[in-house]
């Protein structure tokens, strides 16, 4: 499917100004049961987002990757023939990294290199963490019946990652190298 990360602002108060986020794929597979009007399944969501530039600003860039595995309740609703309508909610974990940098730049007018003006000097320029946090979403959506075992779902999900944090000062990279 196609998903987006919700726009933010002042990424975790180490860049001045805002992020907007962009449309890129999204992965989900889910297992479950169905026990007649409702379904409980197990569902992994993955999605990457390239959020582009820190308030449009030179020499800044900004991506976010979040894994979630959350346990759904769906409700069906019958006598619609081969199209099956849906409502769903489901509560989870969310595991979200996030590679951001406001780099220095070179001012042609003094000829040194400068703060980039959107990077906060107290909490250095850049940011290559990861965060967990409880996630919840809720979900609507329409199976169409192909046989009696297979059904086609498109659905649009709502996501929420609650408050997710992450450190300036942390290197993920550097860290599962040593492990």
């Amino acid at each position: 499917g196609v998903g987006a990360h919700t726009d933010m602002d002042h990424a975790g108060s180490v860049f001045n100004g805002d992020i907007e986020s962009e449309a890129n794929v999204a992965m989900s597979l889910g297992a479950g049961y169905d026990l007649g009007t409702w379904r409980l399944e197990l569902d992994g969501t993955s999605l990457w987002t390239d959020m582009g530039k820190i308030e449009q600003g030179a020499s800044t860039f900004t991506k976010l990757r979040s894994n979630t595995l959350i346990v759904n309740a769906l409700y069906d609703f019958d006598d619609f023939g081969k199209f099956a309508p849906y409502v769903g909610a489901g509560v989870g974990q969310v595991r979200a990294s996030m590679d951001a940098q406001a780099h220095s730049f070179f001012d042609p007018s003094s000829g040194n290199y400068v703060m980039n003006p959107r990077c906060v000097a107290t909490q250095g320029c850049s940011v290559d963490s990861k965060d967990n946090a409880w996630a919840w979403q809720l979900i609507a959506g329409l199976g169409y019946d192909i046989s009696d075992r297979l059904t086609w779902d498109t659905q649009y999900r709502y996501q929420d990652f609650g408050k997710l944090e992450f450190d300036p000062n942390y290197d993920y990279k550097k860290d599962r190298k040593r492990s």
